[in-house]
């Protein structure tokens, strides 16, 4: 009753229809993380190939993590990628979305693997760097 009360005052968007969460046995969770483990490893590598560190602006260097959540269905198309946390720069940010979107398609889901998507998050790392007082080089690194 108070529930109605609440709802009729306050107006709001309707709740998403959400899937209904797949069970998972522990003996399930344990043959398959392997699979998702070395999928997401996959899935990191192939962003990483797909980075090119952007130009800073004139006398800035630009450093910083991001963090994209994507989600990846069992064909292994980008359904979709959103940054999670910011790096502090837009620059940044929007590289490592083009990253990803570039990287796509990534490999269909391997033996074992029998759910319709994967939702994770893969943390980008930009760090320029200078390499014994030679030119700045740059270093990009992707981990899971």
């Amino acid at each position: 009753e108070a529930y109605n009360e609440i709802n009729a005052k306050y107006e709001h968007e309707p709740l998403p229809n959400w899937p209904a969460a797949k069970v998972v046995s522990d003996n399930n969770l344990k043959t398959m993380l392997p699979e998702m483990t070395a999928y997401a490893r996959m899935v990191q590598e192939k962003i990483s190939k797909a980075i090119s560190y952007p130009q800073a602006p004139k006398g800035k260097s630009l450093a910083g993590t991001v963090k994209l959540k994507l989600r990846i269905l069992k064909d292994g198309s980008l359904e979709s990628e959103e940054v999670m946390e910011s790096s502090g720069s837009n620059i940044l940010d929007k590289d490592a979305l083009q990253a990803a979107k570039t990287a796509a398609p990534f490999d269909a889901f391997m033996t074992g693997m029998d759910q319709q998507d994967l939702i994770f998050t893969v943390p980008i790392v930009y760090n320029k760097f200078i390499s014994r007082g030679k030119s700045p080089a740059e270093k990009v690194i992707a981990s899971y």
